[in-house]
């Protein structure tokens, strides 16, 4: 199994979160890819650091 992070952009109705886009990928026991998909999910950003 893989993930990749494909995309990420800033979220337009919550300025505090971004949508992160993944490509998750299954490969068998002889490295055949198996199954994949692509989702989108609503993640906080991190906190910005003071100095």
């Amino acid at each position: 199994m893989e993930t990749e992070v494909i995309d990420l952009r800033d979220s337009r109705s919550r300025p505090d979160a971004g949508i992160v886009t993944f490509l998750h990928r299954a490969y068998n026991q002889r490295g055949d890819l198996v199954a994949s998909c692509k989702r989108s999910g609503l993640q906080r950003k991190r906190p910005e650091k003071t100095a």
